[in-house]
């Protein structure tokens, strides 16, 4: 339990009084779990306070081109579903099964689907995913709207 005593003297305290006031309420408020598209073993998105978290997307097809638009296609669907949208994306991480050979036609894809001037950060690494067909995996923290 945070216990906070102010003796106000001035305009300025009473300022800093109201901004704890603000804060503890804020502290003390109940944030629900919202869980969308539940699994077994995970949950395609969930949504608590301010935040949407997306589970790792990953696409159908032969080609890298045709996988990561697959794959943003189902971020996007996954965000809707909570109720938000790309552009609140925060942090975009994206692991490709070859870095050297996939890179820049994600990037192609992955540039065209991002809204211009709404960059988030993002990481992208090179790893072994679930099945060797499989060229790419994107998942997404975003805020809520």
């Amino acid at each position: 339990m945070l216990i906070i005593k102010l003796t106000i003297t001035s305009s300025a305290s009473l300022g800093l009084y109201q901004s704890c006031r603000i804060l503890c309420k804020h502290l003390h408020k109940k944030t629900e779990i919202e869980r969308f598209d539940v699994d077994t073993r995970f949950t395609n998105a969930i949504k608590y306070g301010d935040l949407v978290f997306i589970s790792g997307q990953v696409g159908t097809g032969s080609t890298i081109k045709e996988q990561a638009e697959a794959a943003l296609r189902d971020v996007d669907a996954a965000l809707s579903q909570a109720g938000t949208d790309k552009t609140k994306i925060l942090e975009c991480t994206v692991w490709l099964s070859n870095m050297k050979a996939d890179y820049a036609a994600f990037n192609e894809v992955y540039d065209s689907w991002i809204p211009k001037g709404l960059p988030p950060t993002r990481a992208c690494v090179q790893a072994e995913l679930y099945s060797p067909d499989c060229k790419v995996e994107v998942r997404v923290v975003a805020a809520a709207s």
